[in-house]
């Protein structure tokens, strides 16, 4: 059996879960961790399997490492996965203008 689907399903729900923790929408998240807006889309929908350097900056963004980000992932994506995930106490932290921060894009 191919973990690959399950794994992706859960990163999806998790991502939706902790991006609206930050109290920003998928268009203004996307924009500050510089990333197109329907690439997050598509990632909370599971319909694409992220490449690594998106993994990096959607974690990131989430104040969260890939590797946090994915065990959260693997013990089952969306609030039962946040809930059980180390990285929790992190997200709660956010505020709201913290994914702001980051580097605005140019051009």
């Amino acid at each position: 059996m191919d973990p690959l689907p399950t794994l992706l399903k859960n990163l999806a729900s998790l991502l939706a879960v902790l991006r609206g923790r930050t109290g920003l929408s998928q268009e203004h998240f996307a924009d500050a961790i510089k990333i197109h807006r329907t690439e997050m889309g598509r990632l909370e929908q599971a319909k694409t399997t992220p490449r690594l350097d998106t993994l990096y900056k959607v974690a990131g963004g989430l104040g969260l490492t890939v590797s946090q980000l994915l065990a959260m992932a693997e013990r089952g994506g969306g609030a039962a996965g946040a809930a059980k995930g180390s990285g929790l106490r992190d997200v709660r932290r956010l505020k709201r203008t913290e994914p702001t921060k980051l580097p605005k894009r140019r051009g």
